[in-house]
């Protein structure tokens, strides 16, 4: 698990991966993380709305990428969307 904002920005998991409620079993492992975890979340939310892959194929399957990061952006927004109402972060 990736532990601090420079490495939020790699491939990797976050704290908010690893408890997605404040019920999880786990949240103890990422409790001194999960606040700035979420807020880091908050700011790197693009214009659209969305979130996006922090991952790439480095130039392989070019034609086949651009469907797939549409699809992982998709995912990633829901989960982040879920974990940040899970905090109680959404107005």
């Amino acid at each position: 698990m990736q532990r601090t904002p420079d490495a939020w920005t790699n491939y990797g998991l976050q704290p908010y991966q690893i408890a997605t409620s404040p019920t999880s079993p786990c949240l103890s492992v990422v409790a001194d993380l999960i606040d700035a975890n979420l807020d880091y979340l908050i700011t790197r939310q693009s214009d659209d709305g969305a979130w996006q892959p922090t991952w790439s194929w480095f130039g392989q399957y070019i034609d086949m990428w651009p469907t797939a990061e549409r699809e992982w952006k998709g995912i990633l927004t829901l989960h982040i969307l879920q974990a940040l109402r899970n905090f109680g972060r959404l107005a």
